[in-house]
């Protein structure tokens, strides 16, 4: 599998949108999408506090919305989902802060985030935001960052930017910021399923036990690799090492993801530490069937589809 190619620069003194360079007068408005982790397993705690993973990451076509505006100083961020805060704290304004600061700019942004990727259901819309304002700041002040060098950026922001700044189907490792090309799916539905409960990353990693070290189920991997290939013709488990703790504290997780699994999907499984769950069918009708059944439940659902670029510019 050939790893990404840093040179094929997405936004930098220019915005590629279907083949076509278009420049920014000062704002861009974007949407990003959310992200699915078909198979998720943890190597090991490293010294750093953070954990080795390896993962099989898929965009999906759920977006959020974001406008990015050059101002005359500081950094103002609005969002439209009251539970999430919009201070210092939220990914977008450290995104904007390091980057700025970064290239020395005498100047600020504003940006105004419209949700629709549901918070705290591991789907990766704060990591898929920040990765967007990144973007956006390049190429407002004409900074010039290669795709690579924002990707370095994204790191010191949360181990997911990265993806999102590459915007195209991966397997992660290391963090989950050493990606490498693979082809995506094609020809499915998903069923997107998440609870009102909303789980914390820290406490996800927080309540798994591991060993001090592990090896890569490398057979386990390539197993979903070449199983995600013959999708939809056969069915296919899939693997998150957090499913176990994440359903043991809270059932409603269990109790989705055995109503999925009752479904007869071609794949189901929690996606990143939750609670977002998910499930694959071949057939439209058939997703939306499900996705009814869950939707009376009182859960949040999308039916949706993957998609192979993360962030697309829309003005």
């Amino acid at each position: 599998m050939a790893r990404h190619d840093p040179s094929n620069r997405i936004l930098s003194s220019g915005v590629n949108v279907d083949g076509k360079m278009r420049r920014s007068n000062g704002m861009l408005t974007f949407r990003t999408s959310a992200k699915l982790n078909l198979f998720l397993d943890i190597v090991q705690k490293r010294t750093d506090g953070y954990h080795d993973i390896v993962t099989i990451l898929q965009p999906v076509a759920i977006w959020d919305e974001l406008k990015i505006e050059r101002i005359e100083h500081g950094i103002e961020l609005r969002g439209d989902d009251a539970s999430i805060s919009w201070g210092e704290d939220n990914l977008c304004h450290r995104a904007a802060a390091l980057i700025l600061q970064e290239a020395g700019v005498d100047a600020g942004v504003r940006i105004d985030v419209s949700k629709g990727i549901p918070a705290g259901g591991g789907f990766g819309g704060a990591s898929s935001d920040a990765a967007a304002v990144l973007i956006a700041v390049n190429e407002i002040f004409s900074l010039g960052y290669s795709r690579e060098r924002l990707a370095e950026m994204a790191l010191m922001i949360g181990s997911d930017v990265p993806f999102f700044i590459y915007g195209r189907p991966a397997i992660g490792t290391g963090r989950g910021e050493i990606l490498e090309d693979w082809s995506g799916l094609r020809g499915v539905w998903v069923v997107v399923v998440k609870p009102e409960v909303s789980i914390s990353t820290t406490w996800a990693y927080n309540n798994i036990n591991l060993p001090l070290t592990r090896e890569i189920d490398t057979d386990k991997l390539n197993s979903v690799l070449e199983g995600l290939k013959n999708l939809p013709e056969k069915p296919l488990e899939s693997w998150n090492v957090f499913t176990e703790p994440i359903v043991r504290n809270y059932p409603v997780i269990g109790n989705i993801l055995q109503g999925l699994s009752e479904e007869k999907p071609l794949i189901y499984s929690l996606t990143g530490s939750g609670a977002g769950c998910f499930a694959l069918f071949s057939e439209e009708n058939r997703a939306k069937e499900v996705a009814i059944r869950f939707k009376k439940r009182g859960f949040f659902v999308k039916v949706t589809q993957p998609i192979s670029q993360t962030t697309r510019l829309i003005q």
